[in-house]
């Protein structure tokens, strides 16, 4: 009676039997209401607070978001890379450095090369985010310090080691560093 009286009220009560308390007082009587309670046949229905429609329709959203993620035919490369669609949110302020820009950029596969320039001058080859970060003679001396970090860690020297969600941070530096180096207009 109590209870349902202090939930018409907002208040919102957990009561549950804590076996470490016998002995305090007041505790048996309240062990006793316990498991009145739980005997009893009357069900009080609560509703979900504020807090839980939000987690399950964010839950919900997000599964959606993913499972379309996963089956659609367009973005490729940037779900070999990141694997789960990433919130605006976590890359936002991040997106305010230039670096960081390109670096996004060439995640998504952004077509820039090959449309200001489809065939790399430089090698005569099709001017691709892959050429441009893993092969492209022109950068050759930039990339001297990543590709030493690939085989000091016996990492296999792929644009989905450089790129990826799940790239460590170390790496990700180095990507960030040759990118500014080379200068390339990303």
């Amino acid at each position: 009676h109590t209870h349902t009286r202090l939930h018409h009220m907002g208040f919102h009560i957990n009561i549950m039997w804590i076996p470490s308390h016998v002995g305090i007082v007041g505790n048996e009587q309240a062990d006793k209401e316990a498991n009145k309670g739980r005997s009893s046949s009357r069900k009080i229905k609560m509703g979900l607070g504020p807090g839980e429609i939000k987690s399950i329709i964010t839950n919900t959203i997000n599964n959606d978001w993913t499972e379309a993620w996963n089956s659609s035919s367009k973005g490729r490369l940037a779900h070999a890379l990141l694997k789960t669609p990433a919130r605006k949110s976590q890359i936002q302020d991040e997106l305010k450095i230039p670096v960081n820009r390109k670096l996004l950029r060439l995640k998504l596969g952004k077509r820039i090369f090959s449309l200001l320039e489809p065939i790399c001058e430089h090698c005569e080859e099709e001017n691709t985010v892959e050429h441009f970060l893993l092969h492209c003679q022109k950068y050759q001396q930039h990339r001297t310090q990543l590709e030493q970090h690939f085989k000091d860690r016996n990492i296999q020297w792929h644009i989905g080691h450089m790129l990826g969600h799940d790239a460590p941070r170390e790496t990700q530096q180095l990507v960030k560093q040759y990118i500014t180096r080379s200068k390339h207009e990303i």
